[in-house]
């Protein structure tokens, strides 16, 4: 699934470009279990009707594991999916923005950029 990267958007927006992938796909191949979803909140049918389809399962790799976990933490993919795996990705911003000023490369950072470099922001996308 694409979503939009900085400088075009933020995590935030990022988050919301996965759960809309996320919920049309749901919705696509298991209309039944949705239905409708406004501001991140979801409604959802009964279970049973969607019992007999094969489980719908999210993966993501490096950055998109990393913006999975973070939709997945505020609760916005409980009802859509049925097993995450996550590879490869930061879940300790504050840890790895001080490991790239080590390195020397936090200014050409995107990760640093799209999280807004504050404190507050690498801890609240840190979904550790």
């Amino acid at each position: 699934v694409g979503y939009r990267t900085y400088p075009e958007t933020t995590v935030k927006g990022q988050v919301d470009d996965l759960v809309q992938a996320v919920t049309y796909f749901v919705e696509k191949y298991h209309g039944d279990r949705i239905k409708s979803t406004t501001e991140g909140k979801s409604i959802t049918n009964d279970d049973t009707a969607t019992r007999t389809k094969p489980p719908i399962v999210l993966m993501g790799h490096s950055s998109g594991a990393h913006i999975s976990m973070v939709a997945a933490l505020e609760g916005r993919l409980s009802n859509h999916v049925d097993a995450f795996i996550a590879a490869s990705g930061v879940y300790d911003l504050e840890q790895q923005f001080e490991y790239e000023k080590i390195m020397g490369v936090n200014e050409i950072s995107p990760m640093s950029a799209v999280n807004g470099v504050t404190a507050e922001n690498l801890r609240r996308y840190s979904p550790q």
